[in-house]
């Protein structure tokens, strides 16, 4: 009974963590439009077209960024189960080889930076996705194991 009691307190600490990152993101991207806002009053349009220039990817991935804190939370709660090879090998593969398969095939017909941008909530996503599967399937195979 003391393997499912861990394994309910593990499951009890992902949903904490994960609404923990949601705020986090949420307040992050308050911040980062209140901001903006702000420099609008002390800056010239053009100053402001270059700053939006080079935030660009701040600006099309801060929106989602709460995905890439949640892969994280993912990865901790599997390897705090035990389970440390299967979470790094997700995110080696939704996290980096995606984003060169990415660059390697859509970014080479699209050759835009936004194209590029997008790359990372898509892979963020994905990547979370297959954690939270992973993730389903170790919880299901303790609780059978501890029962």
């Amino acid at each position: 009974m003391k393997s499912l009691e861990i394994v309910q307190k593990f499951f009890k600490m992902f949903k904490v963590l994960s609404k923990i990152a949601m705020i986090f993101c949420i307040v992050i991207s308050c911040i980062w439009v209140v901001g903006l806002i702000c420099a609008l009053f002390y800056t010239n349009i053009t100053t402001l077209n270059k700053v939006f220039m080079v935030q660009n990817m701040n600006t099309s991935t801060l929106w989602v960024y709460c995905l890439c804190g949640m892969m994280d939370v993912m990865v901790g709660v599997m390897r705090g189960m035990g389970y440390a090879i299967m979470p790094m090998l997700v995110s080696l593969t939704g996290a980096c080889l995606f984003r060169i398969v990415w660059i390697c095939t859509i970014f080479n017909h699209y050759r835009t930076l936004e194209c590029l941008y997008i790359s990372y909530p898509i892979s963020w996503g994905l990547t979370f996705m297959v954690h939270l599967f992973c993730f389903f399937i170790i919880y299901r195979k303790l609780t059978k194991k501890a029962s």
